[in-house]
């Protein structure tokens, strides 16, 4: 078998492989979700404040938990279930996306000092929940193919990463201008929602098999 040959042998079983293509799926959507909010976040703080130094905080608010919690995100991935603490982050990120939500509906109502509190509350737990969610990601991605096609499997997440770090900001962006903040938000929440979800039915707890299309 060339070389060429062995590659698609495994482009083939990882386009195959459901639990897989569920995990890369997952996380292009989850990471366009979470920039669509990056880009909501920023614009309603500034409508809200026109304070330069409110964006700076609200970037401060989700850095410190973010930081704070990777230095000990890895080693509890480790020594957990991978695929429960995902899900436990994905929830985080939904309460996150509904405090926004509510803040920008407040704001819209004329609640703009209040809604300011909760969007820092928000980026918060946004960073939360961002400590544990790629660790623990990698993890998963690390149980649902096999040793050898790992390199294969990493290049293909990579690209999808890039991608969605690329597509989400301009999709926030449009959407904000065609349907405003409260809207925007919950389009994140609809996109997060639906993955948690579907993980769960598509995965057992603890049990995360590798699919072969083969079989």
């Amino acid at each position: 078998m060339t070389r060429m040959d062995s590659v698609a042998t495994r482009n083939r079983w990882l386009l195959g492989s459901r639990s897989y293509t569920f995990l890369v799926g997952a996380r292009f959507l989850v990471t366009v979700a979470v920039q669509m909010q990056a880009v909501s976040i920023g614009w309603l703080t500034y409508d809200l404040s026109r304070d330069p130094l409110a964006l700076g905080l609200v970037g401060l608010a989700e850095a410190a938990p973010a930081l704070g919690l990777a230095l000990f995100a890895g080693l509890i991935v480790d020594r957990g279930n991978p695929l429960t603490i995902y899900r436990r982050a994905l929830a985080c990120s939904i309460a996150s996306a509904l405090l926004l939500w509510a803040a920008s509906a407040r704001a819209e109502a004329g609640a703009g000092a209040a809604a300011l509190g909760v969007i820092y509350a928000a980026s918060m737990l946004t960073g939360a929940a961002r400590a544990f969610i790629m660790p623990s990601n990698f993890a998963l991605l690390s149980r649902v193919v096999r040793r050898e096609q790992m390199g294969t499997a990493t290049v293909w997440s990579s690209s999808v990463m890039q991608t969605a770090f690329l597509a989400g900001p301009p999709l926030g962006g449009a959407l904000l201008a065609l349907a405003g903040a409260p809207r925007t938000f919950l389009v994140v929440v609809a996109l997060l929602v639906f993955f948690f979800i579907n993980m769960t039915g598509v995965v057992e707890v603890g049990a995360v098999v590798v699919d072969d299309p083969n079989a």
